[in-house]
């Protein structure tokens, strides 16, 4: 597994005075595919901590990213391919 991050400012949208919808994206590739491709947005309001709004980000998409990994150590498992050599010889039409 050959991950690789590309993170981007996506957008800032305006909510009312003093307060914005702020949007990252986070795609995720494995080798040269693209596995994982989501917008992430928080709430910001004049005066937060942009290093506060950093870290909010970072944890969302972290989650992602493990969530990912994850879901690969089941799908590579050893047995679910012999899952699939079981039922290929057991099914039957």
């Amino acid at each position: 597994m050959s991950l690789t991050i590309i993170e981007t400012k996506k957008s800032v949208s305006f909510v009312m005075p003093g307060e914005w919808n702020v949007t990252r994206n986070l795609v995720l590739k494995d080798g040269e595919v693209e596995v994982l491709n989501q917008d992430f947005s928080l709430s910001y309001k004049t005066g937060d901590d942009i290093t506060s709004l950093a870290a909010k980000f970072k944890e969302l998409e972290q989650e992602a990213i493990d969530r990912y990994k994850d879901e690969q150590a089941v799908f590579t498992h050893q047995k679910m391919d012999d899952m699939t050599t079981y039922l290929n010889a057991n099914l039957t039409v």
